[in-house]
């Protein structure tokens, strides 16, 4: 039994496709889409989408124990330990099996953390026992802990103590590699802004993003193929997505930080001192850098020039803040949307 089972676990038609953008290939989402989604979004560390994810289940169906046990972890893991406690033994009910131990483990930690020793040993023990040797052995750190600060006349105390958890198996040995000599990267070349001729972005729209800690892709899905264009046209293409944020969803600059056009080029969009406007929602776009690819991906694929673009851009944001390329997303990780298109999410763990 695996630990996870337990804790859960882009002429015309360019304009028109511009006031669309990637909200074009949206598509329905499935209860089961939701809840994996949420489940990811709390594995990957964002309690607070997630909790967004499980409260759009419940609304659909209030029956729903996972969507139900899920808003108490994400509850959990936002320090908010009475709300936890509170949604779990209201979700307990429509749990069984591992789903129910996984509420009351979630129960015990709660209580552990706001102090109530005896609560926590009262939820944690009722999983130990019950559970088989993977159960125990999964929770035995966490039940010793609490364990040690009881009386050992308590009832169960000396048992849990006592327990030894079978030994694993140890892993493989890797072979040493040597590692070649870095040789030092040539600098990226990002088009700067002024070479576009952008409007002046409205700062009292702007949010400060602070460090970066994540990246989302995107297409522009407008209609117009996947030839390169020339740099005045691809210059007017990005210049119309910016009139479209600015003058029709109202935004204080392009939602995009960075544009891959066709030809290859990068540009640079919103300023990186700014939250950008891409992902869905203030939470989604908080720390999160925008790259939008020009053309519809769920049609045709990207060409090479942008996929060598894509990826040492990619490359180039990790190194510098540090961000690990489980935390590089396509749009519909945040939103019901096909955005970045099948063709370009079929390619972005290779260019991760």
């Amino acid at each position: 039994m695996k630990r996870a089972q337990i804790f859960f676990p882009l002429a015309s038609a360019f304009f028109l496709s511009a006031l669309i953008g990637c909200r074009s290939a949206a598509r329905t989402r499935t209860p089961d889409d939701v809840i994996t989604l949420a489940q990811g979004c709390m594995g990957m560390g964002e309690p607070s989408i997630a909790e967004a994810l499980f409260q759009e289940r419940l609304a659909k169906s209030p029956s729903d124990g996972k969507a139900a046990v899920g808003l108490a972890w994400a509850a959990l893991a936002l320090g908010d330990y009475q709300t936890a406690i509170w949604r779990a033994h209201k979700a307990e009910s429509t749990l069984s099996g591992l789903d129910r131990a996984a509420a009351e483990i979630l129960i015990a930690r709660a209580y552990w953390r706001l102090g109530r020793t005896r609560q926590a040993w009262s939820c944690f023990y009722q999983v130990w026992r019950k559970g088989d040797v993977a159960v125990k052995s999964c929770i035995d750190s966490e039940i010793k802990a609490v364990a040690s600060k009881l009386p050992r006349e308590t009832p169960g105390v000396s048992e849990v103590l006592k327990f030894k958890p079978p030994p694993r198996k140890p892993l493989a040995r890797r072979r040493a590699v040597t590692k070649k000599a870095e040789q030092p990267e040539a600098p990226l070349a990002i088009i700067p802004r002024s070479r576009w001729g952008p409007m002046a972005p409205r700062r009292s729209r702007l949010v400060p993003m602070g460090k970066p800690f994540r990246i989302t892709v995107h297409h522009s899905a407008d209609v117009n193929g996947s030839s390169p264009v020339a740099w005045g046209t691809a210059a007017r293409h990005i210049q119309a997505i910016q009139r479209d944020h600015m003058l029709h969803r109202g935004w204080g600059d392009i939602g995009y930080h960075f544009i891959i056009d066709r030809a290859g080029r990068i540009w640079q969009g919103r300023s990186l001192r700014y939250q950008g406007a891409h992902a869905g929602n203030f939470e989604a776009n908080r720390g999160n850098i925008g790259i939008v690819v020009e053309g519809n991906f769920e049609y045709h694929p990207p060409n090479e020039a942008q996929i060598r673009a894509l990826r040492s851009l990619i490359h180039y944001l990790r190194r510098k803040y540090g961000i690990p390329k489980w935390r590089v997303y396509g749009h519909n990780h945040f939103r019901p949307t096909g955005c970045p298109g099948r063709y370009l999410l079929r390619l972005l763990p290779s260019v991760r």
